[in-house]
């Protein structure tokens, strides 16, 4: 479950991530904001050239949020580095959205990691952007720990109503948040029911830190008894996200797993996790001393990639907008033009009002003409 990436952080060794889709779904979600201001950057991430007149779409882009809590101006900034490079910054709604989430990550030691998704099309004009990244959920992060007997955990699936919870609802009423709504690690077991007529029934039970909160229809456990009795066929306790929901009276249970006809080989191949142990939940989390955003791509990769082609870009579309700016300079001179001519030969005294307006107009459009074209700056569109 734990991982590196490509990033190290000045003067200390390489932080560890956490991965926060793997209790969840990768479905790309939250829109980047500040993107299009760092194309050089963005190109590089999605492989370092951006050909023209050509959609390009890269998906599973391996994303950190990193928190920039001395940022000057928003304190709740959240950074985000795709394939090792800065693209841009959560929005400051989805900043605050989802503070607790990155917060609890940081403040146990590790960065958050997700899936991400670069969209950009490149016209000789003009270059339109869209970065995403998957956060499904504020409250994401299971309220309790992960096991600390070899487990693994499953992958996430469509949700399936866990039964019998509201027998142990003296158990659940502990994890209910003040929310009403989070996600626990709870781990599966294989259950034997003997009936009347001496027939054994399986099932799937679940259990959260060793307490049984409910089981599976004989149904729908028949999806999932496959890959316990395998895993608990090699020592490893089978692990799998819930969704608890609840208030002060009653708490339901939703299983998020993956059934066994959906599990990948690769899964199957793969060893136990690696337990990485979060702080306990909590209305707020500090920072670790000494905190900053001080990250910076290693060696090997060549940030400037495709930057001169990016540049002819924006310098094309500079020049395309002060065109334009230049146009309507012209069409507010040539309407001076027509206040004077009512002036001088008509006689009508108040059209000195507009003729003057007109030309004040006028000539702070052809500047900015002059400025663009001199500089080369303007903005652009984001898709």
């Amino acid at each position: 479950m734990g991982q590196t990436v490509d990033l190290e952080r000045v003067g200390e060794t390489v932080l560890p991530v956490y991965p926060i889709t793997a209790s969840s779904s990768t479905w790309a979600n939250v829109d980047v904001v500040g993107e299009y201001y760092r194309l050089d950057e963005l190109t590089a991430a999605a492989g370092g050239v951006l050909p023209l007149n050509q959609q390009i779409v890269v998906e599973d882009v391996q994303c950190l949020l990193v928190p920039e809590p001395f940022n000057a101006h928003d304190p709740n900034a959240v950074m985000v580095i795709a394939n090792g490079y800065h693209v841009g910054y959560l929005s400051r709604e989805d900043a605050i959205r989802y503070r607790p989430l990155v917060r609890r990550i940081v403040a146990s030691g590790y960065l958050p990691g997700t899936i991400g998704r670069i969209w950009a099309f490149r016209t000789s004009s003009d270059i339109s952007t869209r970065v995403q990244v998957a956060i499904p959920h504020a409250d994401l992060l299971p309220l309790n720990q992960l096991p600390d007997r070899e487990h693994k955990q499953l992958p996430w699936g469509s949700g399936l109503q866990v039964t019998k919870e509201e027998e142990h609802f003296d158990v659940l009423f502990n994890f209910v948040p003040p929310s009403g709504e989070g996600f626990l690690y709870s781990t599966l077991h294989r259950g034997v029911r003997t009936l009347r007529n001496g027939q054994e029934r399986p099932y799937v039970e679940l259990r959260i830190d060793g307490e049984r909160v409910g089981e599976m229809s004989p149904v729908t456990s028949q999806h999932f008894l496959p890959t316990i009795e395998h895993l608990e066929s090699l020592g490893i306790a089978p692990v799998a996200t819930v969704k608890i929901k609840g208030s002060a009276l009653a708490a339901q249970l939703v299983l998020q797993a993956a059934r066994a006809s959906e599990i990948p080989d690769e899964w199957v191949e793969a060893g136990p996790d690696h337990a990485m142990k979060l702080v306990p939940w909590s209305l707020e989390y500090e920072i670790p001393a000494g905190w900053d955003s001080g990250f910076v791509a290693s060696p090997g990769r060549d940030p400037k990639a495709g930057r001169s082609q990016v540049r002819t870009v924006v310098a094309a579309q500079s020049l395309a907008k002060g065109a334009k700016q230049g146009s309507l300079g012209w069409a507010v001179f040539w309407l001076c033009v027509a206040g004077v001519f009512l002036i001088c030969v008509i006689g009508t005294p108040i059209a000195i009002v507009p003729a003057a307006w007109c030309g004040f107009l006028g000539w702070r459009q052809l500047r900015r003409w002059r400025v663009n074209s001199a500089t080369g700056t303007g903005t652009g569109t984001k898709g």
